[in-house]
Protein backbone atom coordinates (compact mmCIF):
# COMPACT_ATOMS: atom_id res chain seq x y z
CA UNK A 1 0.00 0.00 0.00
CA UNK A 2 1.16 3.53 -0.86
CA UNK A 3 -0.22 6.24 1.41
CA UNK A 4 0.37 9.99 1.28
CA UNK A 5 -0.92 12.12 4.16
CA UNK A 6 -1.18 15.91 3.98
CA UNK A 7 1.80 16.27 1.64
CA UNK A 8 3.11 19.76 0.88
CA UNK A 9 6.00 20.59 -1.41
CA UNK A 10 7.29 23.92 -2.71
CA UNK A 11 10.07 25.09 -5.00
CA UNK A 12 11.37 28.67 -4.81
CA UNK A 13 8.44 29.70 -2.61
CA UNK A 14 5.93 28.32 -5.14
CA UNK A 15 3.68 25.60 -3.68
CA UNK A 16 3.66 22.64 -6.07
CA UNK A 17 1.84 20.08 -3.88
CA UNK A 18 -0.80 21.43 -1.49
CA UNK A 19 -1.90 19.34 1.49
CA UNK A 20 -2.44 16.30 -0.72
CA UNK A 21 -3.61 12.95 0.65
CA UNK A 22 -3.86 9.79 -1.44
CA UNK A 23 -4.03 6.04 -0.81
CA UNK A 24 -3.18 3.44 -3.45
CA UNK A 25 -4.06 0.04 -2.06
CA UNK A 26 -6.28 -2.27 -4.09
CA UNK A 27 -5.52 -1.03 -7.60
CA UNK A 28 -2.36 -2.28 -9.29
CA UNK A 29 -2.42 0.17 -12.20
CA UNK A 30 -3.04 3.83 -11.37
CA UNK A 31 -2.64 6.81 -13.70
CA UNK A 32 -1.88 10.34 -12.53
CA UNK A 33 -2.92 12.98 -15.04
CA UNK A 34 -3.11 16.75 -15.18
CA UNK A 35 -1.78 19.78 -17.02
CA UNK A 36 1.90 20.68 -17.09
CA UNK A 37 2.86 22.09 -13.70
CA UNK A 38 0.05 20.33 -11.84
CA UNK A 39 2.52 18.39 -9.67
CA UNK A 40 2.40 14.96 -11.33
CA UNK A 41 6.14 14.35 -11.61
CA UNK A 42 6.84 15.87 -8.20
CA UNK A 43 4.36 13.46 -6.66
CA UNK A 44 5.91 10.48 -8.43
CA UNK A 45 9.42 11.55 -7.46
CA UNK A 46 8.44 11.71 -3.80
CA UNK A 47 7.00 8.18 -3.89
CA UNK A 48 10.30 7.08 -5.42
CA UNK A 49 12.43 9.05 -2.89
CA UNK A 50 13.96 11.15 -5.66
CA UNK A 51 12.51 14.09 -3.72
CA UNK A 52 10.91 14.60 -0.31
CA UNK A 53 7.92 16.56 1.02
CA UNK A 54 8.32 19.71 3.06
CA UNK A 55 5.64 18.35 5.37
CA UNK A 56 3.35 15.36 5.61
CA UNK A 57 4.07 11.64 5.53
CA UNK A 58 4.60 9.15 2.70
CA UNK A 59 4.43 5.51 3.71
CA UNK A 60 4.81 2.32 1.71
CA UNK A 61 3.56 -0.87 3.34
CA UNK A 62 3.13 1.13 6.56
CA UNK A 63 6.78 2.26 6.61
CA UNK A 64 7.41 6.02 6.61
CA UNK A 65 9.77 6.64 3.67
CA UNK A 66 9.70 10.44 3.86
CA UNK A 67 12.41 10.56 6.55
CA UNK A 68 14.70 7.82 5.23
CA UNK A 69 18.46 8.03 5.65
CA UNK A 70 20.67 7.81 2.55
CA UNK A 71 21.35 4.12 3.26
CA UNK A 72 17.64 3.39 3.67
CA UNK A 73 16.86 5.29 0.45
CA UNK A 74 19.33 3.19 -1.52
CA UNK A 75 17.92 -0.05 -0.11
CA UNK A 76 14.33 1.03 -0.72
CA UNK A 77 14.93 1.99 -4.35
CA UNK A 78 16.87 -1.17 -5.10
CA UNK A 79 14.39 -3.49 -3.40
CA UNK A 80 11.01 -1.84 -3.92
CA UNK A 81 11.08 0.56 -6.88
CA UNK A 82 11.56 0.33 -10.63
CA UNK A 83 11.79 3.61 -12.54
CA UNK A 84 10.75 4.19 -16.17
CA UNK A 85 11.35 7.73 -17.46
CA UNK A 86 10.51 9.65 -20.62
CA UNK A 87 14.24 10.12 -21.18
CA UNK A 88 15.69 6.66 -21.27
CA UNK A 89 18.87 7.25 -19.20
CA UNK A 90 20.58 4.30 -20.86
CA UNK A 91 24.35 4.12 -21.31
CA UNK A 92 24.80 4.37 -25.12
CA UNK A 93 28.23 2.73 -25.09
CA UNK A 94 26.82 -0.39 -23.36
CA UNK A 95 24.93 -3.18 -25.04
CA UNK A 96 21.40 -4.13 -23.97
CA UNK A 97 22.62 -6.80 -21.56
CA UNK A 98 24.87 -4.49 -19.57
CA UNK A 99 22.27 -1.71 -19.39
CA UNK A 100 19.70 -4.08 -17.94
CA UNK A 101 22.21 -5.74 -15.62
CA UNK A 102 23.25 -2.55 -13.77
CA UNK A 103 20.77 -2.95 -10.86
CA UNK A 104 21.86 -6.58 -10.45
CA UNK A 105 25.49 -5.58 -10.08
CA UNK A 106 24.44 -3.16 -7.34
CA UNK A 107 22.30 -5.71 -5.50
CA UNK A 108 24.89 -8.48 -5.76
CA UNK A 109 22.74 -10.90 -7.77
CA UNK A 110 24.67 -14.10 -8.55
CA UNK A 111 22.97 -15.42 -11.70
CA UNK A 112 22.91 -12.17 -13.66
CA UNK A 113 22.85 -13.76 -17.13
CA UNK A 114 19.74 -15.81 -16.38
CA UNK A 115 17.80 -12.93 -14.84
CA UNK A 116 18.63 -10.48 -17.65
CA UNK A 117 17.54 -13.04 -20.25
CA UNK A 118 14.27 -13.58 -18.37
CA UNK A 119 13.25 -9.93 -18.31
CA UNK A 120 14.37 -9.26 -21.88
CA UNK A 121 12.19 -12.14 -23.03
CA UNK A 122 9.29 -10.65 -21.07
CA UNK A 123 9.58 -7.31 -22.90
CA UNK A 124 10.29 -8.90 -26.28
CA UNK A 125 13.94 -7.79 -26.51
CA UNK A 126 15.80 -11.06 -25.97
CA UNK A 127 17.05 -11.09 -29.58
CA UNK A 128 18.78 -7.73 -28.98
CA UNK A 129 20.82 -8.72 -25.92
CA UNK A 130 24.23 -7.96 -27.51
CA UNK A 131 23.16 -4.89 -29.46
CA UNK A 132 24.32 -1.41 -28.47
CA UNK A 133 21.37 0.61 -27.21
CA UNK A 134 22.46 3.53 -29.41
CA UNK A 135 21.43 1.38 -32.38
CA UNK A 136 17.89 0.80 -31.08
CA UNK A 137 14.72 2.69 -31.92
CA UNK A 138 12.98 4.79 -29.27
CA UNK A 139 10.39 2.11 -28.61
CA UNK A 140 13.07 -0.55 -28.29
CA UNK A 141 15.06 1.59 -25.89
CA UNK A 142 12.00 2.11 -23.72
CA UNK A 143 11.44 -1.63 -23.57
CA UNK A 144 15.04 -1.99 -22.40
CA UNK A 145 14.26 0.61 -19.73
CA UNK A 146 11.29 -1.43 -18.54
CA UNK A 147 13.48 -4.55 -18.43
CA UNK A 148 16.02 -2.65 -16.31
CA UNK A 149 13.21 -1.37 -14.06
CA UNK A 150 11.90 -4.86 -13.30
CA UNK A 151 15.14 -6.86 -13.27
CA UNK A 152 15.38 -6.72 -9.45
CA UNK A 153 11.74 -7.79 -9.19
CA UNK A 154 10.52 -4.60 -7.45
CA UNK A 155 6.99 -4.33 -6.10
CA UNK A 156 6.34 -0.83 -7.49
CA UNK A 157 6.91 0.52 -11.01
CA UNK A 158 6.95 4.32 -11.33
CA UNK A 159 6.56 5.42 -14.96
CA UNK A 160 6.91 9.13 -15.75
CA UNK A 161 5.60 9.91 -19.27
CA UNK A 162 7.18 6.70 -20.65
CA UNK A 163 5.53 7.24 -24.04
CA UNK A 164 6.31 10.94 -24.33
CA UNK A 165 8.97 10.42 -27.02
CA UNK A 166 7.26 7.54 -28.82
CA UNK A 167 4.89 7.17 -31.75
CA UNK A 168 1.41 5.73 -31.25
CA UNK A 169 2.41 2.16 -32.16
CA UNK A 170 5.30 2.02 -29.70
CA UNK A 171 3.25 3.85 -27.07
CA UNK A 172 0.63 1.12 -27.23
CA UNK A 173 3.32 -1.54 -26.78
CA UNK A 174 4.72 0.20 -23.69
CA UNK A 175 1.31 0.74 -22.07
CA UNK A 176 0.38 -2.89 -22.73
CA UNK A 177 3.64 -3.99 -21.07
CA UNK A 178 2.87 -1.87 -18.01
CA UNK A 179 -0.64 -3.30 -17.92
CA UNK A 180 0.76 -6.84 -18.06
CA UNK A 181 3.11 -6.08 -15.18
CA UNK A 182 0.15 -4.81 -13.15
CA UNK A 183 -1.85 -7.92 -13.98
CA UNK A 184 1.12 -9.98 -12.72
CA UNK A 185 1.04 -8.26 -9.33
CA UNK A 186 3.25 -5.20 -9.71
CA UNK A 187 1.87 -1.88 -8.53
CA UNK A 188 2.26 0.48 -11.49
CA UNK A 189 1.90 4.25 -11.08
CA UNK A 190 1.85 6.01 -14.45
CA UNK A 191 2.19 9.75 -15.00
CA UNK A 192 0.82 10.68 -18.40
CA UNK A 193 -0.79 13.52 -20.34
CA UNK A 194 -2.50 11.03 -22.67
CA UNK A 195 -6.00 10.16 -21.51
CA UNK A 196 -6.20 7.19 -23.89
CA UNK A 197 -3.19 5.69 -22.11
CA UNK A 198 -4.60 6.61 -18.70
CA UNK A 199 -7.86 4.82 -19.43
CA UNK A 200 -6.03 1.53 -19.76
CA UNK A 201 -5.34 1.69 -16.03
CA UNK A 202 -7.71 0.84 -13.17
CA UNK A 203 -7.88 4.30 -11.66
CA UNK A 204 -7.24 7.88 -12.80
CA UNK A 205 -6.17 10.55 -10.32
CA UNK A 206 -6.33 14.05 -11.81
CA UNK A 207 -4.15 16.78 -10.33
CA UNK A 208 -4.61 20.53 -10.68
CA UNK A 209 -2.44 23.16 -9.01
CA UNK A 210 -0.97 20.55 -6.68
CA UNK A 211 -4.32 19.20 -5.50
CA UNK A 212 -6.48 16.21 -6.40
CA UNK A 213 -9.28 17.45 -8.63
CA UNK A 214 -10.87 14.05 -9.28
CA UNK A 215 -10.30 10.37 -8.49
CA UNK A 216 -11.99 7.91 -10.84
CA UNK A 217 -12.16 4.13 -10.70
CA UNK A 218 -12.49 2.53 -14.14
Amino acid sequence: MIELKNICKSFDDAMVIKDLSLVIEKENFVSIVGKSGSGKTTLLNMIGTLDFPDSGIISVDNINISKFSQREIAEYRNRKIGFVFQSFFLEPSFDVFHNVAVPLYISGEKDIQKRVEEVLKLVGMNDYIKKKVSKLSGGEQQRVCIARAIVNNPEIILADEPCGNLDSTNSAIIIDLLKTLAENGKKVVLVTHDMDDARKSERIVTLGDGMIMSDELL
